[in-house]
């Protein structure tokens, strides 16, 4: 049985798009205009309304450390984007957008994916029977594939905290059947779904995940971002 949320027919009436590094946003902000919103509540996050020709999206960034000087990856800073998003948009379909490694063979450098099924953790390790469950995640994902260009594949993407892989990592990857990993999607399908929200994820490989993954990474991520924007931009527009 699918755990994807049961709406067949129909998109939700809006999607939001959560990014976590500037670098992600920036080729997709570029395809339309952007205003700057500027909200009631401390943040530490970019708001952004993203519109081309009819269409709009509320854009909502991770914004830059104050200590550390650097993009506010990771789940931690995703939870809070997630929440941040649906007090201002409560209805809206959270995107976790962005790039991901690569698990399986069958997956290369500038494929776009939507994540398929349930946004899971791959690496919060709890042998605590209470929590057996609650470990994995397995939050349910709102299901894009219909709504994107026919060359998007769907694939099974899990989060965790690191580039690399350690053998307990590359032990539960494979028990849970995962194609590619990232740092966000599972935060913001669990603050989604335990807030009554949806969330999805459009991802796109920038790298084999691994020990070299930094450096293909870095020398990809301008190319795969552009990428992700055309499939983000038709996600919006339907164009």
């Amino acid at each position: 049985m699918s755990n994807y949320l049961a709406l067949p027919l129909s998109p939700p009436p809006t999607f939001t798009i959560l990014f976590a590094m500037e670098s992600e946003a920036e080729p997709f902000l570029a395809l339309g205009q952007t205003e700057t919103i500027e909200v009631g509540f401390p943040s530490t996050s970019r708001f952004l309304n993203w519109t081309c020709g009819g269409a709009c999206c509320l854009v909502v960034i991770a914004g830059v450390s104050s200590r550390h000087g650097c993009d506010r990856i990771g789940q931690v800073a995703a939870a809070v984007m997630a929440r941040e998003a649906l007090l201002l948009a409560p209805t809206s379909c959270l995107v976790s957008a962005g790039t991901c490694g690569a698990v399986c063979g069958s997956l290369s450098v500038g494929d776009v994916i939507t994540a398929a099924t349930t946004a899971t953790f791959y690496d919060h390790r709890i042998p605590l029977k209470a929590f057996s469950t609650y470990a994995d995640g397995n939050y349910p994902l709102f299901d894009l594939l219909p709504f994107l260009p026919d060359s998007t594949r769907s694939a099974r993407v899990s989060t965790g905290s690191s580039l690399d892989m350690s053998e307990r990592d590359v032990s539960n990857l494979r028990r849970l059947d995962i194609a590619a990993k990232e740092m966000e999607l599972a935060a913001i399908a669990q603050v989604a779904f335990e807030l009554g929200g949806q969330a999805a994820g459009l991802k796109v490989i920038a790298n084999a995940a691994g020990d070299q993954a930094h450096g293909e990474f870095t020398e990809n991520l301008n190319d795969v971002s552009q990428g992700l924007a055309l499939s983000l931009k038709h996600l919006i527009t339907k164009e």
